[in-house]
C-alpha cells in the first residue's frame, strides 16, 4: 500500500476540501488520511474528488467530520492537553446533541493537586470519551464514531483510527516531560512522580476501561456491518486508554473481529522516553494485529515532526510491517513542503 499523508499537516490552512487535497497532491501524494478537524462541507467537497477518482482516502481519524456543535478552532487545538474557554461547544444548549458547560467536567475540583483548568473539557478528537462514566457522553462518543464509520464507507476508506478514552484523573505526562527535558529522568523526583502516575491510574482505571470495552463492542458490530476496520491507537498521555498492556487486552477481547491495533511512532517513543514502555516491544507484542501506522518523528518528547527532522530510527519498524499495512505520514504544522517531500521519498524508499 502506498504512503498516505494526513490532512493534519495542512487542514488548518484551508476551509475548502478540494483546495486542501490539491495541495497534498502537489506535494506528491495520491493517498490521504482525513484528520479530525474537517467540517461536513469539506467532506462533501472531498466526496466529489473521490467519486471522480482524483484522490484515494485510506483512513479517517475519528471524529470525522467534526461533531455538530464544535468549531474548527476547537478541533485544531495544537497544545496537547491545553484547556481554554475556546474548547467549549459553540452550539446553543437547545441544539440536538449539544451540551451545556454543566455537563462537561472532566475532574473534580476537589481532586488533590488538581488545577482549575482540569475542569475544562478535552479538545477534539477527545471531546467525547468512549470510556466516560457519564452515559450521555459515552453515547455521544459512540454516535459520533458511527458517523465517522459511515463517512469512511462513503469515501471508500479502509479504516477509522480511534482514541479510546481516558481515565479521569489528573494527568502527569506533561510534568514528567518537563522533568525529562531538564535531564532528570532516573532521578528521584522523576521516578517518584512516575510511580504516582502509575498508582493513580491503576487505582481508578477499572470502570473506565470497562466502558471502553463496552463502547468498542457496539462499534465493532457496527463496523462489521459496514466493512470498515477500526484501529486502536496507542496514546501520548499516560492517563489515556490504552496503555501498552491494555492494547493486548483489547486485541484478545476482539480477536477475529474488525478491531485492530494502530501504531503511532511518536506516541510510543514518548512512552519509552518516560520509562513506561519500550518502543520496539509494541511491535514484538502486537505486530500481528497492526492495521496501520502514523509515521512521524520526535525530538525529545516533541512529536509530529516530519521524518528525518528528529531522532527516531524508522528502520526499526521495517521488519514488522506488511505490504498492506496502512502507512500514514502524520507530520503537523510547521513542517514545510520541503520537509514533507524529503520525508515522502525517505519513507517510500524504506517501506513501500
Amino acid at each position: 500500500m502506498s504512503l498516505a499523508l494526513s490532512t493534519s499537516w495542512n487542514a488548518f490552512r484551508h476551509n475548502n476540501g478540494e483546495k486542501m487535497l490539491s495541495e497534498i497532491k502537489e506535494v506528491g501524494f495520491e493517498e490521504v488520511e482525513l484528520s479530525f478537524n474537517l467540517t461536513s462541507s469539506m467532506i462533501r467537497e472531498i466526496e466529489r474528488l473521490v467519486r471522480d477518482r482524483v484522490i484515494k482516502i485510506t483512513s479517517l481519524h475519528n471524529y470525522c467530520p467534526i461533531p455538530d456543535g464544535f468549531s474548527r478552532k476547537v478541533a485544531s487545538a495544537t497544545d496537547k492537553g491545553s484547556r481554554t474557554t475556546a474548547l467549549w461547544p459553540v452550539a446553543s444548549a437547545t441544539d440536538k446533541g449539544s451540551r451545556t458547560t454543566a455537563l462537561w467536567p472532566v475532574a473534580s475540583a476537589t481532586d488533590k493537586g488538581s488545577r482549575t483548568t482540569a475542569l475544562w473539557p478535552e479538545a477534539l478528537p477527545d471531546c467525547c470519551s468512549m470510556s466516560s462514566l457519564d452515559n450521555e457522553e459515552r453515547a455521544l462518543a459512540v454516535q459520533y464514531t458511527k458517523r465517522t464509520i459511515d463517512t469512511a464507507l462513503d469515501l471508500g476508506a479502509k479504516a477509522v483510527v480511534l482514541h479510546c478514552g481516558r481515565v479521569e484523573i489528573l494527568d502527569r505526562t506533561r510534568d514528567l516531560i518537563s522533568l525529562y527535558e531538564k535531564g532528570l529522568q532516573g532521578e528521584k523526583v522523576f521516578e517518584d512522580l512516575k510511580k504516582q502516575a502509575i498508582q493513580e491510574r491503576s487505582a481508578s482505571c477499572k470502570p473506565f476501561f470497562k466502558n471502553t470495552l463496552k463502547s468498542l463492542n457496539e462499534l465493532n458490530h457496527y463496523a462489521q456491518s459496514k466493512g470498515i476496520f477500526l484501529g486502536i491507537e496507542n496514546r501520548f498521555y499516560y492517563r489515556e486508554i490504552p496503555t501498552f498492556e491494555e492494547i493486548g487486552v483489547i486485541i484478545a477481547e476482539f480477536k477475529n473481529s474488525n478491531i485492530f491495533y494502530w501504531h503511532d511512532t511518536g506516541h510510543a517513543q514518548v512512552m519509552q522516553n518516560l520509562g513506561f514502555a519500550n518502543h520496539e516491544d509494541f511491535f514484538k507484542r502486537y505486530s500481528h494485529a497492526i492495521i496501520g501506522m502514523h509515521l512521524h518523528d520526535i525530538s525529545g518528547c516533541k512529536d509530529h515532526l516530519a521524518p528525518l527532522e528528529g531522532q527516531l530510527d524508522f528502520a526499526m519498524f521495517k521488519p514488522y510491517l506488511k505490504k498492506d499495512t496502512i502507512k500514514v505520514l502524520e507530520a503537523h504544522h510547521p513542517a514545510t513542503i520541503q520537509e514533507i517531500k524529503k520525508s515522502r521519498d525517505f519513507l517510500n524508499a524504506l517501506f513501500c
